[in-house]
Formats: C-alpha cells, structure tokens, sequence
C-alpha cells in the first residue's frame, strides 16, 4: 500500500517511538526527513521551506509550463496559458 506523503510535527522521542512502532509492526516507511533552513524538503510537488520566523510552501516549477502562444492554435493556446496563470495566481 502506499500512501501521500506525511507531515509529522514531533521531537526526536516521539518520532523514535513511531519508528519502534513501525519496526514492531514490521512496515516499511520512507526515510524521515528534516526541515531545516539550510535543507528544504520536497512534499506532494511543493517545496516546503523554513526561514527565521515562517514555513514557505511553494510550487516546484509550475511557472515553467507558461510559454509562448503557437499562432497555429491561437485559441487552445491562449486558454491553456490562461489556465496556467490563474492557478498559479490562485496558489500565491
């Protein structure tokens, strides 16, 4: 079975007891990963970020999918870009 990625706020106890729990129960889980303000962590297609004083969670490369409208299709063109925008106008 396998399962979106999780966000477990926890200390370093609770988190070892989870993965007693896990051992015992003889699952496998992915490999726990840090947040930290030197390493950002890649979540469900985001990129979850740590500053001094917030938590960022942005896009990763959903800008790059705006391009120049092909003259041949004009209309499809137009509403794919326009697509593109507003969602990322919708996520900011």
């Amino acid at each position: 079975m396998q399962t979106n990625n999780i966000i477990i706020l926890g200390d370093n106890q609770f988190l070892a007891l989870k993965e007693d729990k896990l051992v015992k129960a003889n699952l496998i889980a992915k490999l726990k990963e840090k947040l930290s303000l030197i390493i950002p962590l890649l979540f469900n297609r985001y990129i979850l970020s740590l500053n001094k004083d917030s938590i960022t969670l942005r896009q990763k490369g959903q800008g790059k999918k705006i391009n120049i409208i092909n003259a041949n299709s004009l209309k499809q063109g137009y509403m794919e870009q326009r697509a593109y925008r507003a969602y990322i106008a919708s996520i900011y």
